[in-house]
């Protein structure tokens, strides 16, 4: 399903997940999903815990792209969203992202 600004496709997986693991509907999803693929926060620009968390996230998705978008850490193949996690909270904490 494309979402208005058409850059964006999620699969049925990342639905399913994202109801599953972050309480989001599917229009909650699209728009959420559409400003983490803008706005959110390349694991190029972490550090410390949130870093190594996502090095071993990156293990299990290695051809894939990861934006941090508030509490949240969406994972991109091309323009597809295929899934979604809540960040731990011991990493999602300001003193990991750098300026």
């Amino acid at each position: 399903m494309r979402t208005g600004s058409d850059m964006i496709s999620i699969s049925e997986h990342a639905y399913t997940r994202a109801k599953e693991r972050l309480g989001l509907n599917r229009p909650a999803l699209r728009k959420l999903c559409a400003m983490a693929y803008c706005y959110g926060v390349a694991q190029s620009r972490t550090k410390g815990l949130l870093l190594d968390y996502l090095r071993q996230r990156k293990a299990e998705y290695p051809h894939n792209t990861f934006r941090i978008y508030g509490e949240n850490l969406f994972v991109f193949q091309n323009n597809v969203l295929i899934t979604a996690f809540r960040l731990p909270n011991e990493v999602n904490k300001p003193q990991f992202f750098t300026v």
